[in-house]
Protein backbone atom coordinates (compact mmCIF):
# COMPACT_ATOMS: atom_id res chain seq x y z
CA UNK A 1 0.00 0.00 0.00
CA UNK A 2 1.05 3.31 -0.78
CA UNK A 3 2.05 5.57 2.78
CA UNK A 4 2.58 9.06 2.07
CA UNK A 5 2.94 12.18 4.86
CA UNK A 6 4.39 15.62 5.39
CA UNK A 7 8.00 13.85 5.65
CA UNK A 8 7.71 11.73 2.47
CA UNK A 9 6.08 8.86 0.76
CA UNK A 10 6.65 4.97 -0.06
CA UNK A 11 5.02 2.01 -0.91
CA UNK A 12 4.89 -0.59 1.99
CA UNK A 13 3.92 -4.08 3.14
CA UNK A 14 2.46 -4.25 6.62
CA UNK A 15 3.70 -6.03 10.03
CA UNK A 16 1.06 -7.75 12.82
CA UNK A 17 -0.11 -5.19 14.93
CA UNK A 18 2.00 -3.87 17.64
CA UNK A 19 -0.30 -1.29 19.53
CA UNK A 20 -4.11 -0.94 20.18
CA UNK A 21 -5.13 2.43 21.60
CA UNK A 22 -8.32 3.43 22.86
CA UNK A 23 -9.88 6.41 24.00
CA UNK A 24 -9.34 8.22 27.82
CA UNK A 25 -10.09 9.96 30.44
CA UNK A 26 -7.15 11.86 31.95
CA UNK A 27 -7.05 13.72 34.63
CA UNK A 28 -11.03 14.00 34.08
CA UNK A 29 -11.22 16.02 30.92
CA UNK A 30 -13.61 13.54 29.36
CA UNK A 31 -13.35 11.82 26.20
CA UNK A 32 -14.28 13.36 23.03
CA UNK A 33 -14.74 9.75 20.74
CA UNK A 34 -15.05 6.85 22.93
CA UNK A 35 -16.18 4.96 19.76
CA UNK A 36 -13.02 5.05 17.91
CA UNK A 37 -9.75 3.56 19.09
CA UNK A 38 -6.62 2.92 16.59
CA UNK A 39 -4.91 -0.38 15.75
CA UNK A 40 -1.36 0.32 15.13
CA UNK A 41 0.62 -1.99 12.69
CA UNK A 42 4.38 -1.77 14.14
CA UNK A 43 7.45 -1.75 11.89
CA UNK A 44 6.37 -1.64 8.17
CA UNK A 45 8.44 -2.73 5.94
CA UNK A 46 9.10 0.37 3.43
CA UNK A 47 11.17 -0.24 0.02
CA UNK A 48 13.09 2.54 -0.34
CA UNK A 49 11.55 6.06 2.21
CA UNK A 50 14.76 7.42 2.77
CA UNK A 51 13.66 11.31 3.97
CA UNK A 52 16.55 12.70 6.21
CA UNK A 53 15.91 13.10 10.04
CA UNK A 54 13.84 15.76 10.97
CA UNK A 55 13.87 18.17 14.23
CA UNK A 56 10.54 19.61 14.50
CA UNK A 57 8.99 21.88 17.40
CA UNK A 58 5.66 20.58 19.15
CA UNK A 59 3.54 22.03 21.90
CA UNK A 60 0.69 20.35 23.50
CA UNK A 61 -0.71 20.08 26.99
CA UNK A 62 2.04 18.99 28.62
CA UNK A 63 4.98 22.04 27.05
CA UNK A 64 6.50 22.77 24.28
CA UNK A 65 9.66 20.28 22.57
CA UNK A 66 11.98 20.11 20.51
CA UNK A 67 12.13 16.53 19.12
CA UNK A 68 14.44 14.81 16.30
CA UNK A 69 12.45 12.16 14.96
CA UNK A 70 13.44 8.92 13.03
CA UNK A 71 13.95 9.02 9.39
CA UNK A 72 11.67 6.32 9.02
CA UNK A 73 7.88 5.77 10.37
CA UNK A 74 8.24 2.94 13.08
CA UNK A 75 3.73 2.17 13.36
CA UNK A 76 1.11 3.41 11.27
CA UNK A 77 -1.82 3.48 12.89
CA UNK A 78 -5.66 3.34 11.47
CA UNK A 79 -9.34 4.07 13.26
CA UNK A 80 -10.79 1.09 14.45
CA UNK A 81 -14.03 -0.36 16.20
CA UNK A 82 -13.96 -2.05 19.23
CA UNK A 83 -16.09 -5.39 18.76
CA UNK A 84 -15.66 -7.18 21.52
CA UNK A 85 -19.09 -7.35 23.37
CA UNK A 86 -20.91 -7.48 19.92
CA UNK A 87 -18.91 -10.60 19.17
CA UNK A 88 -21.42 -12.98 20.67
CA UNK A 89 -23.83 -11.25 18.17
CA UNK A 90 -22.40 -11.96 15.22
CA UNK A 91 -23.44 -14.64 12.82
CA UNK A 92 -22.70 -15.51 9.41
CA UNK A 93 -21.27 -12.28 7.45
CA UNK A 94 -22.45 -10.43 10.52
CA UNK A 95 -24.86 -7.23 10.39
CA UNK A 96 -23.10 -3.89 8.59
CA UNK A 97 -24.00 -1.94 11.65
CA UNK A 98 -21.89 -4.32 13.16
CA UNK A 99 -18.80 -4.09 10.53
CA UNK A 100 -19.48 -0.19 10.59
CA UNK A 101 -16.15 1.55 10.45
CA UNK A 102 -15.37 4.30 12.51
CA UNK A 103 -16.90 7.81 11.73
CA UNK A 104 -14.22 9.45 9.90
CA UNK A 105 -13.34 11.71 12.60
CA UNK A 106 -9.99 10.98 12.87
CA UNK A 107 -7.10 10.31 10.44
CA UNK A 108 -5.05 7.58 9.45
CA UNK A 109 -1.29 8.13 10.87
CA UNK A 110 2.25 7.62 10.48
CA UNK A 111 4.22 7.45 14.27
CA UNK A 112 7.58 8.55 14.47
CA UNK A 113 10.03 7.01 17.21
CA UNK A 114 11.16 10.58 18.61
CA UNK A 115 13.12 11.99 21.75
CA UNK A 116 14.13 15.66 23.28
CA UNK A 117 16.59 17.24 20.75
CA UNK A 118 20.20 17.47 22.69
CA UNK A 119 20.60 20.89 24.76
CA UNK A 120 16.89 21.85 24.54
CA UNK A 121 14.78 21.41 27.74
CA UNK A 122 14.71 18.34 28.96
CA UNK A 123 10.91 16.54 29.85
CA UNK A 124 10.10 16.26 33.72
CA UNK A 125 7.99 13.07 34.27
CA UNK A 126 4.55 13.48 36.12
CA UNK A 127 1.61 11.91 37.27
CA UNK A 128 -1.43 12.11 35.51
CA UNK A 129 -4.59 10.10 36.24
CA UNK A 130 -6.04 7.13 33.82
CA UNK A 131 -9.39 5.94 33.20
CA UNK A 132 -10.80 4.26 30.39
CA UNK A 133 -12.49 0.63 29.38
CA UNK A 134 -9.84 -1.25 31.61
CA UNK A 135 -7.83 1.22 34.13
CA UNK A 136 -8.84 3.65 36.66
CA UNK A 137 -5.38 4.82 37.87
CA UNK A 138 -2.37 7.07 38.37
CA UNK A 139 0.35 6.21 36.00
CA UNK A 140 3.83 8.12 35.54
CA UNK A 141 4.44 10.06 32.18
CA UNK A 142 7.96 9.19 31.48
CA UNK A 143 8.91 11.27 28.35
CA UNK A 144 8.39 11.93 24.39
CA UNK A 145 8.52 8.57 22.68
CA UNK A 146 6.83 9.17 19.63
CA UNK A 147 5.42 11.71 17.04
CA UNK A 148 2.36 11.23 14.90
CA UNK A 149 1.35 13.06 11.28
CA UNK A 150 -1.93 12.17 9.54
CA UNK A 151 -1.28 10.30 6.34
CA UNK A 152 -2.47 11.39 2.73
CA UNK A 153 -5.88 12.13 2.27
CA UNK A 154 -6.09 13.13 6.05
CA UNK A 155 -9.41 14.98 7.16
CA UNK A 156 -7.37 17.35 9.01
CA UNK A 157 -3.52 18.01 8.48
CA UNK A 158 -2.81 20.04 11.55
CA UNK A 159 -4.28 17.35 14.06
CA UNK A 160 -0.64 16.04 15.54
CA UNK A 161 0.05 13.79 17.78
CA UNK A 162 2.64 13.38 20.70
CA UNK A 163 2.89 10.08 22.32
CA UNK A 164 4.08 9.54 25.54
CA UNK A 165 6.08 6.81 27.39
CA UNK A 166 4.06 5.85 30.51
CA UNK A 167 4.56 3.43 33.34
CA UNK A 168 1.65 2.13 35.63
CA UNK A 169 2.40 1.14 39.13
CA UNK A 170 1.05 -2.48 40.03
CA UNK A 171 0.05 -5.27 37.54
CA UNK A 172 -2.25 -5.06 34.41
CA UNK A 173 -4.07 -7.93 33.43
CA UNK A 174 -3.99 -9.40 29.91
CA UNK A 175 -7.21 -8.84 27.79
CA UNK A 176 -8.29 -10.17 25.03
CA UNK A 177 -10.00 -7.65 22.09
CA UNK A 178 -11.32 -7.78 19.26
CA UNK A 179 -11.25 -5.29 16.80
CA UNK A 180 -12.66 -4.17 13.20
CA UNK A 181 -10.99 -1.68 10.52
CA UNK A 182 -10.38 -1.44 6.95
CA UNK A 183 -8.28 -4.62 6.71
CA UNK A 184 -10.57 -6.72 8.73
CA UNK A 185 -11.40 -8.12 11.48
CA UNK A 186 -8.92 -9.55 14.29
CA UNK A 187 -8.55 -10.45 17.66
CA UNK A 188 -5.72 -9.00 19.85
CA UNK A 189 -3.95 -9.04 22.89
CA UNK A 190 -3.79 -6.08 25.61
CA UNK A 191 -0.70 -6.86 27.76
CA UNK A 192 0.10 -3.60 29.46
CA UNK A 193 -0.14 0.53 28.88
CA UNK A 194 2.36 1.75 27.02
CA UNK A 195 1.85 5.35 25.78
CA UNK A 196 -0.72 8.39 26.18
CA UNK A 197 -0.84 10.04 22.94
CA UNK A 198 -2.35 13.85 23.66
CA UNK A 199 -3.25 16.11 20.93
CA UNK A 200 -0.55 18.31 19.68
CA UNK A 201 0.41 21.31 17.45
CA UNK A 202 3.68 21.43 15.19
CA UNK A 203 5.25 24.85 14.95
CA UNK A 204 7.05 26.75 12.40
CA UNK A 205 10.16 27.79 13.19
CA UNK A 206 9.27 31.51 13.74
CA UNK A 207 6.21 30.18 16.36
CA UNK A 208 8.81 27.91 18.00
CA UNK A 209 10.61 29.55 21.46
Amino acid sequence: MELKDQFGEDTTKLTKPGLFCNPVNKNGEGINNPSTHLTCYERPLFSSWDPKPEQITATDQFGEWALNLRSKPSTFCVPSLDITDSQQQMTGASSSALLALPATEIDNYNLYWAKTTPRTPKFERREVNLVDQWIDDDVQVIKPLRFGTPTENYIDEEAKLTCYKVRKAGKFEKREVDIQNEFGRESLTVKRPYMLCVPSEQLTNEEAN
